[in-house]
């Protein structure tokens, strides 16, 4: 009988510990690479800068003729955040002397960091006209050249990849002790499936295509493809690979009041692997809305539904139970506190409806971040500023009905937390550190399914 009532559990709490396992890495992985992806273009802002500008902009009214200090003010300004008054300077530097070529690299630099391609196109050509420019300035003005060109194209391609390595202090998504519940009764987990620490490598990815549609409004056709893929070192069973693809096109739309808007409808796909072995497949569609109301607040709402389609095999028999519609309404916005700072505030809204109805799960949360723009204690090839964010999240969620596998008389219902700490750490133009700790506890109402964990990851990001 206690061997029946072990495989009962078995079979429960590995199809629970799979989706526990692929919510905590991708939530984890793939939302450091996104952050990594849109944080690590952003342009740093030094409050001690804007002091020392203004210090500047006094001397430099009274001697506009000292091109070392209009100079000089142009730097500073960078380092403020401020093109436009670095722009101002360099500009009036060519009024005095029209054949200073770092001036116009310079120039050229900066209108390509505020995408105004054509200009930066001119300044950039005409700073290395001259017949002694050195070799390392055409090189870097050929990249921007190229780069130039590769924007300027209406089919474009962009992304990040990021690896490295993962520690779980509960890697299994085992239950916090050995005694659970089985048809009704105490049991004793077998110790194959009890908590167990691992590490893992790991590979996950981005790549966006955007196809300007060229016209007023700047409308293009959006596809984003993410991967991921883990291999545990201890509990290989657990190993997990996703790929997923959704493509559609972002529509301007003006009908929102004063500030730029967005839609975007799509379709969207995806395939799961567990242990080197198809675990369930994902079609489905979404919309999404983006406001941006001023320069300080934004607001997105997205709306999916996914249809999910589970394989069995002999390690997975009761997959398919888990067969079934998804649907996610996701509210966030973030508000620019200063400029270092921006909060994130947001919703977690989830109806899992499932073959078997006691997988049938609501997820209700909330959602809080605070992305910190400092810059590092060092620079070594980037003027990119370093990013902390804290967060925390907090999740309920409840069952339809009872699992009679475990319990025939108690809906299960749990309680969640997530708290996470990212750093990501900009070392070139294009290569970023990222750390991240994070921790999950759940208590729930039935021990099976009561855990805790810590991961820590650290790896490297690459931009193209």
């Amino acid at each position: 009988m206690l061997a029946w009532l072990q495989r009962a559990r078995r079979l429960k709490l590995t199809g629970q510990r799979r989706l526990r396992i692929l919510g905590n890495c991708l939530g984890g992985i793939i939302i450091a690479v996104a952050i990594n992806f849109s944080a690590a273009g952003q342009t740093p802002t030094d409050p001690a800068a804007q002091e020392e500008l203004d210090r500047l902009f006094e001397q430099v009214l009274r001697d506009p003729a000292d091109l070392d200090l209009s100079f000089k003010y142009a730097e500073t300004a960078v380092r403020a955040g401020n093109f436009e008054a670095a722009i101002s300077a360099l500009e009036r530097m060519l009024l005095f002397n029209p054949n200073l070529p770092r001036v116009r690299l310079e120039l050229g630099i900066l209108y390509f960091r505020l995408g105004s391609y054509d200009v930066a196109r001119d300044y950039l050509t005409r700073a290395i006209e001259g017949p002694d420019v050195p070799d390392a300035v055409r090189e870097r003005v050929s990249t921007y050249l190229a780069e130039i060109d590769r924007r300027a194209s209406p089919s474009r391609f962009s992304g990040s990849v990021f690896f490295g390595g993962r520690y779980q202090s509960d890697a299994s998504a085992g239950p916090n002790g050995n005694r659970v519940r089985a048809l009704g009764n105490d049991a004793v987990l077998n110790s194959e499936f009890a908590r167990k620490s691992d590490v893992n490598p790991f590979i996950a990815g981005t790549v966006q295509h955007i196809y300007d549609l060229q016209n007023q409004s700047g409308d293009v056709i959006e596809s984003n493809l993410t991967g991921y893929y883990a291999d545990q070192r201890r509990v290989n069973r657990l190993d997990l690979g996703l790929l997923e693809l959704n493509s559609g096109p972002r529509f301007a739309v003006n009908m929102l009041g004063p500030g730029a808007a967005n839609v975007r409808p799509y379709v969207l796909g995806n395939v799961v692997y567990l242990s080197d072995a198809r675990y369930f497949d994902t079609i489905g569609t979404g919309v999404s809305l983006g406001k941006q109301w001023s320069n300080k607040l934004s607001t997105d709402v997205s709306f999916e539904v996914r249809d999910k389609n589970y394989r069995t095999d002999s390690n997975r028999p009761f997959a398919r139970d888990l067969n079934g519609q998804e649907y996610d309404l996701n509210i966030s916005g973030r508000y620019a506190t200063s400029d270092r700072t921006e909060l994130q505030l947001g919703t977690i809204l989830t109806y899992e409806d499932t073959r078997a109805r006691f997988q049938t799960r609501r997820a209700e949360g909330l959602y809080f971040g605070y992305n910190i723009l400092y810059r590092g204690p060092f620079e070594i090839a980037t003027s990119q500023p370093w990013m902390i964010s804290p967060t925390v999240a907090r999740v309920w969620t409840q069952y339809d009905d009872p699992d009679p596998s475990v319990d025939p008389n108690v809906t299960r219902h749990d309680r969640e937390w997530r708290l996470g700490l990212l750093n990501v750490m900009p070392v070139t133009d294009d290569w970023s550190a990222i750390g991240q700790i994070q921790r999950f506890v759940i208590d729930s109402n039935l021990p099976n399914f009561a855990y805790k964990n810590w991961a820590f990851t650290l790896g490297l990001s690459r931009r193209f």
